[in-house]
């Protein structure tokens, strides 16, 4: 552990300070957003996490369903068709 944080000092010397203090600015402005924009999410997952939303987003999800399983049987069908001709020739 020791020889680690002599290793740092020694790397921290060698950095000019308006170098480190840009650096360190940079982390701490990164950090902000990185926290706010979690908070957004937070935020964003509790209001979703209504009854109301849960049952909108739950009818819709069963549509978008609906919807892919009937894309799937319309494409299916031509594709039998062709196989069914193509056993008969």
């Amino acid at each position: 552990m020791k020889a680690g944080r002599t290793a740092l000092r020694q790397a921290e010397k060698r950095i000019p300070p308006d170098l480190r203090r840009q650096i360190e600015r940079g982390i701490k402005d990164g950090q902000k957003r990185f926290d706010a924009t979690v908070k957004d999410i937070r935020a964003r997952v509790s209001k979703a996490t209504a009854p109301g939303e849960i049952d909108r987003a739950l009818k819709r999800f069963s549509g978008l369903s609906k919807q892919v399983e009937g894309l799937a049987r319309r494409d299916n069908r031509p594709a039998q068709a062709r196989g069914a001709q193509a056993c008969r020739a």
